[in-house]
């Protein structure tokens, strides 16, 4: 409030010489989200690529759960990053199609996802940026190298 008053205990006007400027933490986050919207050329916004300092992980595992083989991969690849470090999450929710886990990584913020379906060999792993969209093959340790 510009040029603001009020009336002091002498009864007198007196301009407000105190202010609260803070930016506080749903501020920062909605800045945050806002910035790294992944805009899909077909879809428009789909979701968020948080940096990775402050992503809660940095690579998704979206396992193909209906084949068993798969399932032990992605448990697998999930323990060896573990081991190494690399803060990852294993998406094991039965009875969801990939596709719908695909979103849901894109809606948590999680900078790259691994999705190990019927292409995966069980040498080499699709590695997802999904800040760029950028997908390459690679294997486990070029994959903890690039993580």
């Amino acid at each position: 409030m510009m040029n603001g008053k009020y009336i002091n205990k002498d009864g007198k006007e007196a301009y407000y010489y105190m202010g609260c400027y803070g930016i506080g933490v749903s501020r920062t986050l909605a800045a945050l989200y806002e910035k790294n919207i992944i805009d899909d050329s077909k879809w428009g916004p789909c979701g968020f690529v948080l940096p990775e300092s402050v992503a809660p992980y940095k690579v998704q595992i979206i396992p193909k759960m209906e084949d068993e083989q798969k399932f032990e991969l992605a448990n697998k690849l999930y323990n060896e990053l573990q081991k190494k470090g690399i803060n990852a999450i294993l998406d094991d929710r039965e009875k969801i199609q990939i596709g719908a886990k695909i979103r849901d990584c894109k809606v948590l913020g999680t900078p790259y996802m691994i999705v190990i379906g019927d292409k995966s060999d069980g040498e080499s792993f699709e590695l997802e940026n999904n800040r760029t969209g950028e997908k390459k093959s690679v294997t486990l340790e070029e994959l903890i190298l690039e993580l």
